[in-house]
């Protein structure tokens, strides 16, 4: 594959930094607030990996973008190493379905979020942010 564009370095760095605050707020025991950053750390990388660079991001909604890495997924497989989110017996596809709907419910609910949660949601988007890396470098 080409070099990483400036567009897809850009979303990969703060989608880094976006984790590293996920970690941070875990250890602070916020996990609403962790289970969004880790859910917006996943999404800047999706976004590195689907859109192009004349793509204007506001004109397409998260689950578009979810789907689109779906659909980049089933046509590629590439991100087989990435793991289910939790112990449940879900697939990359649902995992990344639910992570969407679990930062709706930790933005927008009160009380959804426990440690579990939290640290499934860190650990899947540490997942997905290294094989997106492997994919678009």
């Amino acid at each position: 594959m080409a070099e990483p564009t400036v567009n897809q370095r850009a979303r990969i760095e703060k989608a880094e930094r976006f984790l590293s605050t996920a970690r941070l707020l875990l250890r602070e025991r916020d996990y609403e607030s962790c289970v969004s950053r880790a859910y917006y750390a996943l999404f800047h990388a999706a976004c590195a990996l689907v859109l192009d660079e004349q793509f204007e991001l506001r004109r397409v909604s998260h689950v578009e973008i979810i789907r689109q890495v779906i659909r980049w997924n089933n046509a590629r497989t590439r991100l087989r190493s990435v793991g289910s989110l939790g112990s449940r017996d879900t697939n990359l596809n649902q995992s990344l379905t639910v992570l969407l709907r679990w930062r709706n419910e930790a933005d927008y609910e009160l009380g959804t979020a426990n440690a579990e949660r939290a640290q499934d949601c860190v650990r899947f988007a540490e997942q997905m942010l290294q094989a997106i890396k492997e994919v678009i470098q």
